[in-house]
């Protein structure tokens, strides 16, 4: 009965580690990512946002399905030390799929039914904006 319950508590802890993270960072730390050609996805949110509260909610609620997910968190404060390389902060959360370097996708918003964010595609509108799940936007390319 120990051993059982030892080899399942590893199992658990093992399967835990790989689980999605989410790491506070900073503007200095993401600019120094960006410039060194990292791969890695950043979340930018602000204080007191709605949708972004939600975001965190539904992310510590379906983690467990998703593993092997970084998410580096920056919390938007003013445009003092924002990297100019992720463009324009049009919406809170914005999430940024970033390839060596590179601002590959951006996701923004977050809709709770479905988990559903937008795909910033340039238009202005979030309303015009084509939506998918927000675990799907982590794993595509």
């Amino acid at each position: 009965m120990i051993i059982e319950t030892l080899i399942l508590l590893l199992l658990f802890w093992g399967y835990w580690s790989f689980c999605c993270v989410q790491k506070q960072t900073t503007y200095d730390e993401i600019s120094t990512k960006i410039e060194n050609g990292e791969t890695f996805t950043l979340m930018i949110i602000k204080e007191d946002c709605n949708y972004c509260e939600n975001l965190d909610t539904y992310i510590m609620k379906t983690k467990l399905l998703h593993p092997f997910h970084t998410i580096y968190v920056c919390t938007y404060d003013g445009a003092v030390n924002y990297p100019k390389e992720l463009g324009y902060l049009s919406y809170t959360p914005s999430i940024f799929k970033i390839k060596n370097g590179n601002v590959a996708r951006k996701g923004v918003g977050f809709a709770p039914d479905g988990g559903m964010i937008a795909i910033d595609d340039g238009e202005s509108n979030i309303t015009k904006m084509d939506t998918i799940n927000f675990w799907k936007f982590l794993s595509s390319d």
